[in-house]
C-alpha cells in the first residue's frame, strides 16, 4: 500500500475568525479608563499569545496584552502606535487589518463566546502536539524499553494540560491580575 504521507498534513484546529472577533472585542470594548471588561475575561479565561493560531492575530493580542500589563489606554489609535513602535505594524498589516478587526465585530457582547471558540482550539493543538509525542516515543524502544516509562511521562503530560486548561488563572497570574485592578482604582 503506497502512502504518499500527505493523508497525515492537516490544517491544525483553530478559528482564525474567531481570534479577530475576540482582538475586535477587545477594541470596541474599550473605555480609555483600564477598565477593560473584554480583556479581563480574556485574562481570567487564561487567553494567551499562544492561544492564537494566526501570527498576525497572536502579534496583536501580544501587543495588546503588553499595553494592558502597563496600564495604557486600547483603542485601535493606540494601538496602532504601539505596534509601530515595537516594529509590528507592516508585519500585522497596518491599519487596514487593525480597522478590519473592528469592522468584523458589531458588538462585544458576544466576546466570552469568541474567547471560548479560540481557547478550544487552543487546547485541541495541545492535545495533538502532546499525542504525537507519546505515540513517537511509542514506536521509539531503544530510547524507551519500559512502556510505563511512556504512560507516566502520558499521564503527567495529560495532567499538566488539565491544569491549564481550566476557565480559572493560575495563583500567580490572579495575584498579579489582582494588583493591576487594584492600582487602576487608585488612578
Amino acid at each position: 500500500c503506497y502512502n504518499s504521507g500527505m493523508e497525515n498534513l492537516k490544517t491544525p484546529p483553530n478559528n482564525v475568525e474567531a481570534e479577530r472577533a475576540v482582538l475586535g472585542a477587545i477594541l470596541l470594548d474599550t473605555t480609555g479608563r483600564g477598565d477593560d471588561r473584554v480583556m479581563d475575561i480574556c485574562l481570567t479565561k487564561g487567553l494567551s499569545a499562544d492561544s492564537f493560531y494566526d501570527a498576525r492575530n497572536r502579534l496583536v493580542f501580544e501587543t495588546m496584552l503588553e499595553m494592558n500589563r502597563h496600564s495604557q489606554s486600547l483603542d485601535s489609535l493606540t494601538l496602532m502606535e504601539e505596534l509601530k513602535r515595537n516594529n509590528r505594524f507592516e508585519t500585522v498589516g497596518g491599519a487596514g487589518y487593525i480597522q478590519s478587526l473592528i469592522d468584523q465585530v458589531p458588538t462585544a457582547a458576544h466576546a466570552e463566546h469568541y474567547i471560548s471558540i479560540v481557547t478550544g482550539k487552543q487546547l485541541r493543538r495541545v492535545l495533538i502536539e502532546r499525542s504525537t509525542k507519546v505515540i513517537e516515543k511509542c514506536y521509539d524502544e531503544g530510547s524507551y524499553p519500559d512502556p510505563q516509562t511512556v504512560l507516566g511521562e502520558a499521564e503527567k503530560s495529560f495532567l499538566d494540560i488539565g491544569g491549564n486548561a481550566s476557565s480559572t488563572m493560575s495563583w500567580s497570574n490572579a495575584i498579579e491580575f489582582s494588583y493591576q485592578n487594584i492600582d487602576k482604582m487608585f488612578e
